[in-house]
């Protein structure tokens, strides 16, 4: 159990990082952060962004399922947090990360972003194909498909065109 934890707090360490100029502090040898820190640990948005087997995922949604509404400092729920990186995405096995929190709360594609991006235009970006849950994105939301996305200004079918590519992600604001 401890590694399972360890594992996770590593990797929401990096996933915070990502989301934020200054990370918290932690303590090189047991991994601990700094208590004087605020820091949401969240196990299903870090599951969500980082590599896992899809048993260790399926136990951790299981086990923290009220954080499938429960958005992070950027403003997306796990399932964006999903759309986020498409090798994250597919390390689960036969289904997708995306399509196992869309089967448990479908409401989740219709969810915007700080930046109003919807987890389509999110999962286009990425690089995400038709069967990793882009489908399923579109059937929930197919009014998705006359939108243009608010961060690239394209609409969905040359964002799907487009090559994976740094300008098609926001922009982190300097402090």
């Amino acid at each position: 159990r401890k590694g399972v934890i360890f594992f996770l707090r590593c990797y929401a360490y990096r996933y915070w990082r990502e989301q934020s100029t200054q990370g918290p502090i932690v303590d090189e040898e047991s991994g601990a952060f700094d208590d004087d820190q605020v820091f949401p640990f969240r196990p299903l948005h870090t599951a969500a962004r980082c590599p896992c087997p899809e048993s260790l995922f399926s136990l951790i949604l299981l086990m923290h399922r009220t954080q499938l509404k429960e958005y992070d400092e950027a403003g997306r729920l796990p399932l964006a947090v999903a759309c986020l990186d498409s090798q994250s995405n597919r390390s689960v096995g036969a289904l997708t990360k995306i399509l196992i929190l869309l089967a448990e709360y479908p409401g989740a594609a219709h969810s915007r972003d700080h930046h109003g991006r919807l987890p389509l235009f999110t999962a286009l970006g990425a690089g995400l194909s038709w069967e990793e849950g882009v489908e399923r994105l579109i059937m929930l939301v197919p009014k998705s498909l006359q939108m243009r996305d608010p961060v690239s200004k394209l609409h969905a079918f040359v964002l799907a065109a487009a090559p994976d590519d740094e300008q098609l992600e926001p922009t982190k604001e300097k402090a």
